[in-house]
């Protein structure tokens, strides 16, 4: 599991420089960054729906090993050299899951074993016994449905700091479907195609990421965020942030740019 955990990071650091073209690095906080990558795996629209291999490991084998014993009385036989294994599927499965304990794990008993003892001690699953049919697709969703809420979690109104500022709390919370174009193919047809440029500057905008520069426009002493923000070229005296928000230094007061 270790280097799935270790591919998984690789896949989202892979993500995240394919938004730094120009080698620039994404310079912000940890909380704004950790921030992105909850977001990455998030499911759409919410999120990029980059789902992790991890999980789909861990939920593929408990499955597997369920429906096996309900119908290989070999394996059956010789379960208990799978105890090692069991305990430490079972416990990346409860944390992908986001079981609390055992209150947690009981409401999902109709779909999987809710412990490495239950699994294997021959009362649930045993040669002929029933078994659910779709507990990989709702195992997912289930994992899929806690990462938006833990997404919701840290995007709430008392998670509002320096790393993450009333424009980013607002474009958190605004209802869209805009995040579907990580999970639905572009139409060849589109009037407008989605140019590498412009995937860049959305993305980075849709994960609340620092913006592309301009080039020799950066104030790293901007008291607006936790990144190098930039001086509007438009509005004199007045840094603009990654949400496209304009921070009047000299009047103390925030407004969305318009041009």
């Amino acid at each position: 599991m270790d280097e799935l955990l270790a591919l998984d990071q690789d896949v989202a650091n892979v993500f995240l420089d394919i938004l730094d073209p120009v080698g620039q690095g994404l310079r912000m906080s940890d909380g704004r960054l950790q921030r992105a990558i909850l977001k990455i795996s998030t499911p759409a629209p919410v999120g990029c729906g980059l789902t992790p291999s991890s999980d789909h490991a861990a939920v593929a084998w408990w499955a597997s090993v369920q429906a096996s014993l309900t119908e290989d009385r070999d394996l059956f036989s010789l379960r208990t050299s799978l105890a090692r294994h069991a305990e430490d599927a079972w416990a990346f499965l409860s944390s992908s899951l986001a079981l609390n304990g055992p209150a947690d794990a009981s409401r999902l008993s109709h779909l999987i074993a809710t412990s490495s003892r239950e699994l294997l001690d021959g009362t649930v699953y045993y040669p002929g016994a029933e078994r659910e049919q779709r507990v990989v697709r709702l195992a997912l969703r289930l994992i899929s449905r806690g990462r938006a809420q833990a997404f919701a979690a840290a995007t709430s109104v008392d998670a509002i700091s320096p790393h993450f500022t009333a424009a980013d709390y607002i474009l958190s919370k605004s209802p869209t479907s805009i995040g579907g174009i990580y999970a639905t193919p572009l139409s060849p047809r589109c009037p407008e195609p989605l140019t590498p440029h412009n995937y860049i500057h959305f993305t980075r905008y849709f994960l609340g990421l620092p913006p592309m520069h301009t080039i020799g426009n950066i104030d790293p002493e901007a008291p607006v965020a936790d990144y190098p923000a930039q001086r509007c070229l438009v509005h004199s005296g007045a840094i603009l942030d990654a949400a496209a928000y304009l921070h009047f230094l000299t009047h103390k007061k925030t407004q969305p740019c318009v041009w």
